[in-house]
């Protein structure tokens, strides 16, 4: 059964483990995007100076560098040396930060959609596939993670006993093969964690499917009591009635209405811990203060409840930057662990079709490429497959988000629609660095050239 496990843990590792290694790598970045673009575009960055500012303050500073539209959303400070964040669309139609310095009212610049943050969130999430199946196509990927997580430790016997053994004097084969086992058992709690609500992803969608979903809710007609051609109530008052309809309540995000009989939506965290900002919300009526609905956690069913915290678990954003900085860490490792394997795959493998070659005294060059190719198409038909199915929506997908980010801002296109120049660095670093791995992966692991075995060109 030992070698059984080993067999089915190899299989999955080099099937899909290129895959793999792009959701893991991805989603690491994606926990900290935030911290990214806080480095990368110098007006989100603030230094705290007291108590922040009321909301109307905040807002009526964000509404005098609009093109003349409404401010459609207002996001709270990520931390305390985070500006405060309003959307409102430009001239062209589309959406327009506007970053606020939430202690002094200034406002500190402008950015346009794509940045640090969406972009690694889109692509972790779904590959950019902004068709709902997208989020399934990399669901679907935490189940070979569960199960070579799982068979890995079937056939590593007692592995708590060399849960620190690093051998570094050993050759180049024992320590990928200690640092492999390494950082298998040091990632496992956070394997499952990712595996787990990896899937529930998957789930989540067709459960939304039902037909009792509640839909967002109106001001009915017949309570329309009051003069809506007048101002609305000022937003701190709104914020003022959502807390005192939740207890401890701290705004995270509010949500204009694109018509006056629309509720406001502010939500954000209360007293129930582990839940993504949008759990816990209240829907006022502007114009008349009145709370039509609203929704405190702590009040949810158990499924309800896992749903809005399967979110927080996946991208440790819940205790702040530690958090954050842990399942980063983490991340990494398990991102590590994918080329590790393939290392000591490739080695053993090298060595049997050595040996092989040696005892049936096969030199020349075609009959054994034929030989490594039947054993490819055998062996690694289901990731070579997929793999390339998948890749080609998602460069296609990617590459469209880009090219309407390029022409988001002029018919004739400009490089800033893309982000901060720093911004756009890093993520075309990491597209670059995802593809020389790919191109790593098709040459050495599944297509290899009759030259890893003999030394000879083919």
């Amino acid at each position: 059964m030992k070698k059984l496990y080993y067999q089915l843990h190899g299989w999955l590792g080099l099937n899909f483990g290129l895959i793999l290694f792009i959701i893991c790598l991805s989603g690491s970045f994606a926990v900290i995007s935030h911290e990214i673009d806080w480095l990368c575009n110098p007006s989100i960055r603030v230094t705290p100076q007291g108590d922040r500012l009321d909301w109307s303050t905040l807002l009526e500073s964000a509404s005098e560098h609009t093109d003349g539209e409404a401010i459609r959303t207002c996001f709270a400070p990520q931390g305390s040396y985070f500006a405060a964040e309003f959307w409102t669309r430009d001239k062209r139609g589309n959406t327009l930060r506007i970053y606020v310095n939430p202690y002094s009212g200034q406002v500190t610049g402008k950015a346009t959609w794509m940045n640090a943050q969406r972009f690694f969130r889109d692509f972790h999430r779904r590959f950019y596939i902004m068709a709902w199946w997208g989020i399934w196509v990399v669901a679907i990927f935490s189940l070979p993670l569960l199960l070579t997580s799982f068979t890995g430790l079937l056939f590593y016997k007692r592995w708590w006993k060399r849960i620190a053994m690093l051998r570094l004097r050993s050759g180049g084969r024992v320590f990928f093969s200690d640092l492999h086992r390494l950082l298998g058992i040091w990632t496992l709690l956070f394997t499952f964690v990712i595996g787990a609500t990896g899937i529930w992803y998957f789930v989540e969608i067709p459960l939304g499917w039902r037909p009792d979903k509640p839909q967002q809710t109106r001001v009915a007609e017949s309570e329309q009591i009051v003069d809506r051609s007048a101002q609305p109530l000022s937003l701190s008052r709104l914020v003022e009635i959502t807390k005192n309809t939740i207890p401890d309540f701290t705004v995270r995000k509010i949500a204009f209405p694109k018509n006056s009989s629309d509720p406001v939506t502010i939500s954000g965290q209360a007293t129930a811990w582990l839940v993504r900002d949008r759990t816990n919300w209240v829907k006022i009526d502007p114009h008349s203060g009145r709370v039509i609905d609203s929704m405190n956690a702590e009040n949810l069913d158990l499924l309800d409840r896992w749903s809005h915290t399967a979110d927080p678990l996946h991208f440790g954003n819940f205790a702040g930057l530690i958090s954050k900085f842990i399942w980063f860490s983490f991340g990494i490792l398990l991102s590590a662990l994918i080329p590790t394997g393939a290392y000591l795959w490739i080695r053993r493998r090298n060595t049997r079709i050595a040996k092989m070659l040696k005892r049936n005294a096969v030199n020349n060059s075609a009959a054994l490429q034929k030989m490594t190719g039947n054993e490819v198409r055998r062996n690694y038909l289901a990731g070579i497959l997929s793999t390339v199915a998948i890749a080609y929506f998602a460069i296609k997908a990617t590459f469209d988000a880009f090219k309407k980010q390029y022409y988001s801002l002029a018919d004739a296109g400009d490089w800033q629609g893309l982000g901060e120049p720093a911004a756009v660095i890093i993520y075309v670093a990491f597209i670059a660095g995802i593809s020389l791995v790919s191109l790593f992966w098709f040459c050495c692991v599944w297509f290899p050239s009759t030259r890893f075995f003999t030394g000879s060109k083919s």
